[in-house]
């Protein structure tokens, strides 16, 4: 299974006083395997495009003194889904938002735009000093008539922890804002500027001494809160719908084996949309799509009903592994399945609908 282990956020901000400590404080994964996901297991469909990124207007601060870690509760305007339950609170901290189920026990929903430890441009690290004026703010804005409100909120002019504690400057920043929409339960990513010089020492998560690991996730994960026979608090995923490969073209899919970093921070603009759906059953996805010949020995060709180049594809086993990934160049591009072994398969295309073919 794919465990998260978090300190408590509490300790986090309040127990540790070692800066040496404090720029290690990022989220640890430990990877052995996750059981097999359904292949109509509740998931997202996604979707990235380009929109010009507006900071938001006349919203409400959550904050007015510099943050670190700090938690701050967002009021909840209309029903919210994740993986299609409803939550009932919502919360952000260092940039990730958490929200506990309203019917589930022990079960909390984590949404990651970002994974690197940032912080409050204003935090000084004074432990039990007097707390700074805030540099970034954190706020949100509910816009829209009811059935069709959008909530926003967004993380401003962030800087990045590993910076602040190992150069003591805060030149590299980050903008971002996550939205909920009440009429289709879409949640939406985007990104505004940046400026990010150096990737590697920015999501570094120092899991190898001496070396740069960068470990840039966006995902949204289903997660089982559970104890330890010491106490301490574990985080197991339930499901976890992540993005790899380039964030200009990344692919989203349920993961069941590994999780996949993106490469490369999203420029200004940027937007990942997240459709809720089902694995082989996506009601909100495109339907012109065809396979040939099916079924097939090595060669899959794909017809769609648009001109459309470089659309992210992804084909999966009946268990929900994704078994092979890659970018559909053209109709005059075949994918070749020769390496797969005999069996039934499902491939995604873009936003087209899960489509089953069967390899000889």
């Amino acid at each position: 299974m794919i465990k998260f282990i978090y300190q408590k956020k509490t300790n986090y901000f309040c127990s540790i006083t070692n800066p040496i400590f404090m720029r290690k404080l990022l989220l640890t994964i430990s990877i052995a395997f996750v059981s097999a996901l359904s292949a109509q297991a509740q998931s997202y469909s996604f979707n990235h495009f380009d929109q010009t990124y507006t900071e938001l207007a006349g919203a409400t601060t959550l904050n007015t003194q510099s943050w670190f870690y700090h938690s701050f509760d967002i009021p909840l305007p209309f029903k919210i889904n994740v993986f299609g339950d409803e939550i009932k609170n919502l919360s952000l901290s260092n940039g990730i938002l958490y929200a506990e189920s309203k019917t589930l026990a022990n079960i909390q929903y984590q949404l990651f735009a970002q994974t690197s430890e940032i912080l409050d441009v204003g935090y000084i690290f004074n432990p039990g000093g007097p707390s700074t004026p805030s540099q970034s703010p954190l706020r949100y804005k509910v816009e829209g008539t009811v059935g069709n409100r959008i909530l926003k909120i967004e993380v401003l002019n962030a800087a990045n922890g590993n910076e602040y504690f190992e150069k003591e400057t805060k030149n590299m920043r980050i903008n971002f804002q996550y939205w909920f929409y009440e009429a289709n339960e879409q949640i939406e990513y985007r990104y505004g500027s940046n400026t990010i010089t150096d990737f590697d020492f920015f999501f570094n998560d120092y899991s190898i001494p001496n070396q740069l690991t960068p470990n840039f996730l966006v995902m949204i994960a289903k997660i089982q809160i559970e104890e330890d026979e010491d106490g301490n608090e574990e985080e197991i995923p339930l499901k976890v719908y992540s993005l790899n490969g380039d964030s200009q073209n990344p692919v989203g899919t349920l993961l069941n084996d590994a999780f996949e970093n993106l490469s490369t921070y999203p420029q200004s603009g940027r937007v990942f949309q997240f459709k809720n759906s089902t694995l082989g059953i996506d009601k909100h996805a495109q339907t012109g799509i065809s396979l040939y010949p099916n079924p097939t020995n090595d060669v899959l060709n794909i017809s769609l009903d648009i001109d459309a180049n470089n659309i992210p594809y992804s084909i999966f086993d009946v268990l929900g592994k994704r078994v092979l990934s890659g970018t559909h160049q053209s109709t005059e591009s075949p994918i070749m399945v020769n390496t797969l072994n005999k069996g039934v398969y499902f491939i995604k295309v873009g936003n087209y609908k899960t489509v089953k073919f069967i390899k000889n």
